[in-house]
């Protein structure tokens, strides 16, 4: 049960390791696959089941492949803009330029973390059906990551000053991860899991990019792009396709 409950806070670790290493452009484009490595697990390992030869397992495939598709041309393109919003400079200080080796190192993390991300929300499947009360086994899940990361925390942060907060944006980020990223959401991903499936599951995570574009225009005035909205479209057809032959299945 820790092994497997453990993959949250690994597939964390793996994450924030790879910034280190690769830019975040590049490490939203790996999560973006995520569907695509839970779409493959599920199937080796018989918790989804898809028919080629019918019309809802072609839209299942298909609708995945349209979905990481508009993903990843979101994240990698962005063409002409269509919203100014304010602007933003840029100056040398901030810039990091990244060399072949660690690009090669940030990949590897990035892929352990997502192979991590994939695995444990497959295993929920799994566990559901011999572990039934879903509070209980969110509390292990969450319990058993901040162990683990405690510990590994401890041995490569010995700096006291890192482990203050202070009454700033650090503590409301915190405060934001624990109680609407953890507590909320967690317990419906579980729910999901237990009623749709991982890859049900799964396949929602690049709508996340869509929130974010069309709230950071709203809210921070940031410039949109042609590519984002082209990728956002994509994403909504796949995303349909996917929901179509999932729910024909269903019937």
């Amino acid at each position: 049960v820790y092994f497997v409950n453990y993959r949250m806070g690994l597939s964390l670790e793996f994450y924030y390791i790879s910034l280190n290493y690769i830019s975040t452009t590049l490490a939203t484009a790996f999560i973006n696959a995520l569907p695509a490595f839970v779409f493959i697990i599920s199937l080796l390992s018989r918790v989804e089941r898809v028919d080629v030869r019918k019309k809802e397992g072609q839209a299942k495939v298909i609708g995945a492949v349209v979905c990481i598709s508009g993903a990843m041309v979101f994240t990698l393109y962005k063409g002409p803009g269509l919203y100014s919003g304010k602007e933003v400079t840029t100056t040398n200080s901030i810039a990091k330029a990244y060399t072949k080796q660690d690009c090669i190192k940030g990949s590897v993390f990035m892929l352990g973390c997502i192979s991590a991300w994939a695995i444990w929300v497959v295993m929920q499947s799994f566990i559901l059906k011999e572990f039934p009360a879903k509070l209980r086994l969110m509390n292990m899940e969450i319990g058993f990551s901040c162990i683990g990361v405690t510990i590994y925390g401890a041995v490569t942060e010995r700096e006291l000053s890192s482990w203050k907060l202070s009454w700033d944006v650090n503590l409301l980020a915190v405060a934001y991860a624990g109680i609407i990223v953890t507590a909320a959401t967690y317990p419906v991903q579980v729910w999901v899991v237990e009623k749709r499936g991982p890859v049900y599951t799964s396949i929602f995570s690049p709508l996340g990019l869509i929130l974010t574009a069309f709230l950071s225009a709203v809210l921070f005035h940031e410039a949109l792009f042609l590519g984002s909205v082209f990728g956002g479209g994509l994403l909504v057809i796949g995303l349909y396709a996917f929901l179509w032959g999932k729910n024909k299945e269903a019937q």
